[in-house]
Parts: C-alpha cells; sequence; structure tokens
C-alpha cells in the first residue's frame, strides 16, 4: 500500500482535500444553522425544536459505522465525491418541495438524510489523514482538518445568518447546493493511495467481521479507546447539547430581540464559537509537539468552566446586550479548549491504530461521541421548556457534570504517555 508517502503537510492531494473540505462544509454549516431555526421561528417550541434535531442525528449514528467499514473497503476519494454529489441532489430536491409539504415532516426527513450522508462523510476524510501524510505531520494535518471544520463553521452561520434574516430560506438551499456540487467536483482530482482487499465471503458477513474487528481493537486490545471515546460522548451528550439547544432558544426566544434579531445574533454567535475553534487548531498546530494527551483533560476542565459566565448572564435579568455577549464571549474560550482536545485526541487515535482499521475505529469513535447528542437535545429541549424562568440551573447543572467528566477523562488516560502504533 503507497502510504505515508508525502513529505510536506501540504502536498497536492491533502491541499485539495482540505480545499473541498472548506466548500462543502461551509455549505452544510448554513444549512444547518437555517433548517432548525426556520422550524423553531415557525414553532416557537423548544421542545419541537430540541426533538427534531434529536431525531436528524440519529442517522448518523447508523451511517457513521458503516461510512468506517467502506472508508476501509472503498476509494476513499470516491466516497467524497458520491457523498457530496449526493448531498447536492439531496437539497435541490428540497428546493422545489419546501413549503408543499409537511414542514415538521420534511425537515425531520431531510436532516435525517444529510446527517446520514455527513455520518458516512467524516470517517473517509478522517482515515484519509494518516494516507496522505507522515507520523510527524499527523499533528499538523488535524489541526489543520480541525481549522477547517472551525473556518466552514465560523463563516457559515455569519453569512447564513444575514442571508436567512433578510431573505429567508430559499437563498440558503441555493448556496448549499452551488457548495455540494463544487465541492464533489474539486474531489475527482484527488488521488488517495488505494489498494483493494479481497473479499472472499458475502457482504454481510464481511461486515459483521469488519464491526467485530473494530469492536475487539477498542475494548481488548487498547481499551484506553474506547474509554475516551466514552468521555467524549459524555461531553456532548451534556456540554455540547445544551450549546446547540441553549442559543438558539435563549437568543431568539428568551432574550428581549426581535426575532430577526435574535436569528442574526444566534449567527454571529456560531461565527464567534467557529473563529474560537480555529483559534484553538492553530494553537494546536503550532504547540502540536508540546501536547501530551495525559494532561488533556485540563482542556475539558477550563472549557467546561467557561459555562459559569454563562448561566449569571441569563440568571440576572441585565440590558439583553450585555446578556449576549457575557454569553457569547466565554463561548470564544469555550471552543478553543474544545478545540485543543479534539486535535489532541484525533492524533492519539491514529497513532494507536493500525491502518487497515483505522476507518472503522474512527467511525466507532465518532458514534461513541455523537450518539448521547440526540439524547442531550432532546432532554434539553424538554428542560428549556418546562423550566423556561430557570434556566441558569440547567446551565449550572450542565457544568458540574461536566466537570465530573473531566476528573474521568483523566482517569480513563491515565499516565499513558506517548503512544506509538501498535504493532500488527
Amino acid at each position: 500500500m503507497e502510504s505515508r508517502s508525502y513529505d510536506k503537510l501540504f502536498n497536492k492531494d491533502f491541499t485539495i482535500v482540505v480545499a473541498g473540505q472548506i466548500i462543502s462544509l461551509f455549505g452544510n454549516s448554513i444549512i444547518c444553522y437555517a433548517l432548525p431555526l426556520y422550524l423553531l421561528n415557525k414553532s416557537h417550541s423548544p421542545a419541537l425544536y430540541g426533538a427534531v434535531t434529536a431525531c436528524a442525528l440519529i442517522p448518523m449514528l447508523i451511517f457513521a459505522p458503516i461510512g468506517g467499514i467502506v472508508a476501509d473497503r472503498v476509494n476513499k476519494k470516491n466516497i467524497l465525491v458520491a457523498l457530496d454529489f449526493g448531498m447536492a441532489g439531496l437539497m435541490a430536491v428540497y428546493d422545489v418541495l419546501i413549503g408543499k409539504v409537511d414542514l415538521v415532516t420534511s425537515m425531520i426527513l431531510v436532516l435525517m438524510i444529510l446527517y446520514g450522508i455527513q455520518g458516512a462523510y467524516r470517517p473517509a476524510v478522517q482515515a484519509s489523514i494518516p494516507v496522505l501524510q507522515k507520523d510527524e505531520n499527523l499533528n499538523s494535518a488535524n489541526a489543520v482538518i480541525n481549522m477547517v471544520n472551525n473556518l466552514a463553521g465560523m463563516i457559515g452561520p455569519v453569512i447564513g445568518g444575514v442571508i436567512y434574516a433578510a431573505f429567508g430560506i430559499f437563498p440558503i438551499l441555493d448556496v448549499s447546493i452551488a457548495c455540494f456540487f463544487a465541492a464533489a467536483v474539486m474531489e475527482i482530482f484527488i488521488h488517495i493511495p488505494f489498494v483493494k482487499r479481497d473479499r472472499t465471503i458475502g457482504v454481510f458477513a464481511m461486515a459483521k467481521e469488519d464491526l467485530a474487528e473494530g469492536v475487539h481493537f477498542i475494548v481488548k486490545v487498547n481499551p484506553s479507546v474506547g474509554k475516551i471515546g466514552l468521555v467524549c460522548g459524555g461531553i456532548n451528550m451534556v456540554a455540547s447539547a445544551l450549546i446547540g439547544v441553549g442559543l438558539p432558544v435563549i437568543f431568539t426566544e428568551y432574550l428581549d430581540f426581535k426575532q430577526s434579531t435574535g436569528n442574526m445574533l444566534l449567527g454571529y454567535a456560531d461565527g464567534v464559537m467557529a473563529l474560537g475553534g480555529l483559534v484553538g487548531g492553530l494553537t494546536a498546530g503550532i504547540i502540536g509537539k508540546k501536547l501530551h494527551v495525559e494532561k488533556s483533560h485540563w482542556f475539558i476542565f477550563f472549557s467546561t468552566l467557561m459555562l459559569l459566565p454563562m448561566a449569571a448572564a441569563v440568571k440576572y435579568d441585565a440590558n439583553p446586550w450585555i446578556s449576549y455577549f457575557a454569553i457569547v464571549i466565554p463561548c470564544f474560550f469555550m471552543t478553543i479548549f474544545a478545540s485543543l482536545y479534539n486535535v489532541e485526541m484525533m492524533s492519539y487515535y491514529q497513532r494507536s491504530t493500525p491502518a487497515e482499521l483505522l476507518g472503522k475505529v474512527m467511525a466507532f469513535l465518532t458514534c461513541l461521541s455523537m450518539c448521547a447528542s440526540p439524547i442531550g437535545q432532546a432532554i434539553y429541549g424538554v428542560l428549556f421548556q418546562a423550566f423556561s424562568d430557570k434556566i441558569y440551573l440547567i446551565i449550572l447543572g450542565a457544568m458540574f457534570i461536566s466537570m465530573l467528566l473531566s476528573y474521568f477523562s483523566k482517569r480513563a488516560i491515565g499516565r499513558i504517555g506517548k503512544t506509538e502504533k501498535i504493532p500488527q
């Protein structure tokens, strides 16, 4: 297998992967920002908003392991091209049907398909990085991909918020279609080294064997990987789901802003958080060799600490602009620490996993990390509707649980030190 033969970080193929990611993720960020917000604006129901966003994430949990199996068996370039074309087609169909079909049902269906595609897309990208980079460039390469994710997440909601507030949902759909199509065309020109693995058994038996192989690795061969994945799932359920449901509800329903203003401010807040992730990614790229996985729990601790000023902002009846900035500024620092943690964990996973297992292992870890998000979002939707006058208690509760997860992360990782690739 031709792998890890690239001397430069920004070699031709990795550069095209990065450029395609920027365009595709920009389209994804504006549509995933606008569609749920459109539903919240129409329904004014936090519980419905939480339930729909939770349902939308379920296919990601199903297709992430499938995507990992496929990423180990199929040329990763073909996966990226096919999925981007698929997302372009999906949004083109919805562009025609929106307003002509039931809003809630169609919204759930479209978001489920979109997130399902994303669930299969992510393992292909993650499994491509070690193939296109040498070991010493992994931290930097993962930092670049992390920065790309956050750059798209920063620009998408800001531009999407302005377009949505001024012109509505239809221009958002058109821009996303153009982005997915352009990314797919660009990815046609990527060369990702690939050696086809012989298949002597049926497809379903092969899938079962691959799944068992991935589970065995994270449970028996290197259980630290599985434990860290569980911690990441807990963080997603408690902290990430809180931000995902809480900010739209607070900015558009709780603070005393006009709906159009709240929609725009939510886009700006998403952009600020993505900027924090970008800063974190840049920092990880600069100090990558100084990061130590056994100290990574401090990133969770300091990120969680940022929930305290947010709780204070909603407890005291201050000017809505003061409350807004008292929430957004801590969110900026929260995502810096979260980004540093994600880069360190991703590099640890990749160094600790044999190349032929990487796709399915990364898929399982993505599934472990994401499986709690639908539960968390559904719970927060109900909590924000039931305790609309005591939102600060919800935030403080999330902060306490996240602090415990920081401690569990320290225990799960232990002093594993610098991890090398496990021999086959």
